[in-house]
């Protein structure tokens, strides 16, 4: 039933289009062409599968990460189907290795699958953050670009609380181009091979 109606809906969206050329005055027909939701639009994949820089937004609300395209942010959400073993270390990864390689300018963390195009909207109500739209992206692994960064005041058990003003003003990351299992948390009897997890790539920014 859900392939039909899929099949159907282009034909839907130019009837409410003629009705609303039509009927201009009365504007409903264009208001319910503007509503249809995108994500009942069968995806497409905009690019083949490759690797992207990866941007997350702390501390933010609605949709807080994207991936970099052509210079520019493109807000994301993985789907479902995207592997569960790479979003499962991906989370696992502790703060002061995630957070200050998913920063922006130059993010050392990326991302490799299909961004789709189409923008999709999750649904709205009631204790659910906004969601201005994102793109669809499947993803397949990722990988930390080596040197990488290590931050100590994103770090749990070093909270920033703690750090005096002058601690902070000199205080500067660590570079490092290995993994250790300590940098992740929750992995319980998982053992992943952390080299799959590195790339060698150009030194970052201080």
């Amino acid at each position: 039933m859900f392939d039909a109606m899929k099949r159907l809906l282009p034909w839907n969206v130019a009837l409410l289009s003629l009705l609303a050329a039509l009927y201009p005055r009365c504007g409903a027909a264009d208001r319910l062409v503007q509503e249809i939701p995108a994500h009942v639009a069968p995806r497409a994949a905009s690019r083949p599968m490759q690797a992207y820089p990866f941007v997350h937004a702390d501390g933010c609300t609605g949709v807080c990460e994207f991936v970099i395209v052509d210079g520019k942010s493109v807000p994301i959400e993985f789907t479902p189907d995207s592997d569960a073993g790479a979003m499962m270390l991906l989370y696992a990864l502790k703060p002061e290795i995630f957070l200050p390689n998913t920063g922006e300018p130059a993010p050392r963390l990326y991302v490799v699958g299909q961004l789709f195009d189409g923008i999709s909207r999750d649904a709205q109500g009631p204790g659910r953050a906004y969601d201005p739209g994102h793109h669809d992206f499947l993803l397949q692994r990722w990988y930390l670009a080596t040197p990488f960064r290590e931050d100590k005041r994103y770090s749990n058990d070093h909270p920033q609380m703690e750090w005096s003003d002058e601690d902070l003003a000199h205080y500067r990351p660590t570079l490092r181009r290995t993994l250790r299992r300590s940098d992740f948390e929750r992995l319980g009897a998982v053992k992943p091979d952390l080299r799959e997890l590195l790339r060698r790539e150009a030194p970052p920014a201080q």
